[in-house]
């Protein structure tokens, strides 16, 4: 019997309904993807948990952040995409607390990699949102709370970079 994509393969196993990437053309459709794929991670989640299956939850995590990432590429309402760059930050960042540096090393230079680089990219949307004001309005100024964000963003990135550069 011939296995083609998509089709049974004789062995009681249905069809797969998931859509390939190209499937994937808008938001809706990413939207669509991205809760199915967290519905699945976050019931995996209660069993893996931190206290027991560390590196399975870790990598659950992971996924849940790059679920965020891509699900960000389409997204064009700008605060939205944020949202969804600081979600991020959430899974991971509680991470570098929560494990021993010693036992877990690797974890530990990932993580904050990960998390520094989310950081330079909340910093970087916050950065082109001021531009953005500035070009439509030369005689704008940025208020003291977007600078404040802008320059959080960046200490938090210095942070989890200098974190991953202690772990060497």
């Amino acid at each position: 019997q011939s296995i083609f994509f998509g089709a049974s393969i004789g062995l009681g196993v249905p069809a797969s309904s998931c859509k390939t990437p190209a499937d994937v053309r808008s938001f809706d459709d990413a939207r669509a993807v991205f809760k199915a794929a967290h519905a699945a991670h976050t019931e995996a989640m209660r069993h893996y948990v931190l206290d027991g299956c560390v590196t399975d939850h870790v990598a659950l995590q992971r996924d849940v952040s790059q679920m965020y990432r891509w699900l960000a590429v389409f997204e064009t309402d700008e605060k939205r995409k944020l949202a969804m760059y600081m979600r991020r930050t959430a899974a991971l960042r509680p991470l570098l607390d929560e494990l021993g540096k010693k036992a877990y090393e690797d974890l530990h230079k990932t993580l904050s990699f990960e998390v520094g680089e989310v950081s330079m990219e909340l910093a970087e949307m916050k950065s082109v949102r001021i531009r953005a004001k500035q070009e439509a309005q030369p005689a704008y100024r940025p208020k003291a709370v977007e600078i404040t964000k802008v320059n959080q963003f960046l200490d938090e990135a210095v942070d989890a970079f200098q974190h991953f550069v202690d772990m060497y």
